[in-house]
């Protein structure tokens, strides 16, 4: 992991991100290694991520993002129906 070529403004800034994500791993009972957290947050920030919410989803793996709803069919039984009825 390389952390040469950022700007003490910048490093300040990701330990700001990875202390937050700490905070809420706990808070969520995630378990995710530090050297993990860690790697991710450079992985992000080496493809050019430094906005806070943004590099915090990439410590977390976005494990702490709500699961995505399933997709919904348009063809479902009940779509088929409503569109016989018309």
């Amino acid at each position: 992991m390389d952390i040469s070529g950022y700007s003490h403004d910048e490093l300040h800034s990701f330990h700001i991100a990875l202390d937050a994500a700490m905070t809420q791993a706990a808070e969520r009972d995630m378990d995710i290694p530090l050297a993990l957290m860690a790697k991710r947050l450079f992985e992000a920030a080496g493809n050019g991520v430094r906005d806070f919410e943004q590099l915090k989803g990439a410590i977390l793996g976005d494990m702490a993002q709500p699961p995505p709803l399933p997709p919904v069919s348009l063809h479902s039984d009940a779509h088929a129906a409503l569109r016989a009825s018309l």
